[in-house]
């Protein structure tokens, strides 16, 4: 679980830039959609959807240096959040990692977006950029489970 949860911090925890600095570089998490960079509304499904095209992301992430879906650290409210639970179910281990909205309640805004801001799924990615690490510990699990036997 420890490999998850350091994942999702990784990408919840940026200190490169504070807010007057991002404000300078013309707030590139910002959406613009009159210039056609970004996008966002109810689609037809009727779910959510926001993002920023592919030419826009470069760019911004030129000018921030790192990967736009990075979410920077403020008052460290949201990595005081992010929450890990480990517990026996039966035969089964089962773990989550999440974040407690009622401690950051602005979680689903960072991560879905808003017509203000493109989203940034810190959760998501932070889940993908651990999965080899995840994967390797179950396999060295289940090896160590079979050489005992």
């Amino acid at each position: 679980m420890s490999a998850l949860e350091n994942g999702i911090r990784q990408q919840a925890s940026l200190d490169d830039h504070t807010l007057k600095q991002l404000a300078d570089l013309g707030h590139p998490y910002r959406q613009n959609t009159a210039a056609g960079e970004t996008y966002f509304g109810v689609s037809k499904g009727g779910q959510w959807r926001a993002g920023i095209r592919a030419a826009a992301r470069k760019i911004r992430e030129g000018i921030l240096g790192h990967d736009i879906k990075l979410v920077h650290r403020q008052s460290g409210t949201l990595l005081g959040a992010i929450r890990r639970e480990l517990k026996q179910v039966g035969h089964s281990i089962v773990g989550r990692v999440w974040v407690d909205a009622g401690v950051a309640p602005y979680v689903k805004y960072v991560v879905l977006g808003t017509s203000r801001m493109i989203p940034r799924d810190f959760i998501g990615i932070g889940a993908m950029k651990a999965k080899s690490a995840i994967f390797r510990i179950i396999r060295s699990g289940v090896n160590d489970a079979i050489k005992a036997k």
